[in-house]
């Protein structure tokens, strides 16, 4: 028997538990099974699997371009207009009051002007183009 790295087999020992019958000192380890490999799991030899994954992921590529051109392509002031969550905007279109007309905490509207500042720089470099 040679170990896993000499000759590249995997697996784990089982043991027999009737080896723990009378006149024997200690387990007997006398069944190993090779592991599966993850080849074999994903769709074969053939790679099969790996080529539907490519054309799944370069699908999933394209649509987050896309989402992206689009967005680069939103006016930073109308980024918010017509939100339902927000009632007021202040003159660049950042929300200051929420639904219910009450003011927005400082740490929220901190995070929405920071949301507004990426958009403007999207934007702007959208339309350098």
């Amino acid at each position: 028997m040679c170990g896993s790295a000499v000759c590249g087999f995997a697996g784990y020992f089982i043991l027999d538990k009737d080896s723990y019958k009378e006149g024997r000192q200690g387990p007997v380890f006398n069944l190993t099974v090779g592991l599966k490999s993850s080849k074999a799991a994903a769709g074969g030899k053939g790679g099969k699997g790996k080529v539907g994954a490519t054309k799944s992921r370069k699908a999933a590529q394209d649509q987050i371009l896309k989402d992206k051109q689009a967005k680069m392509s939103l006016n930073p002031k109308e980024m918010f207009r017509g939100d339902a969550a927000y009632s007021k905007l202040d003159q660049n279109g950042v929300p200051t009051h929420d639904a219910k007309g009450a003011a927005l905490s400082k740490s929220a509207f901190k995070k929405l002007k920071k949301e507004w500042d990426k958009q403007r720089k999207l934007f702007e470099k959208h339309n350098k183009q």
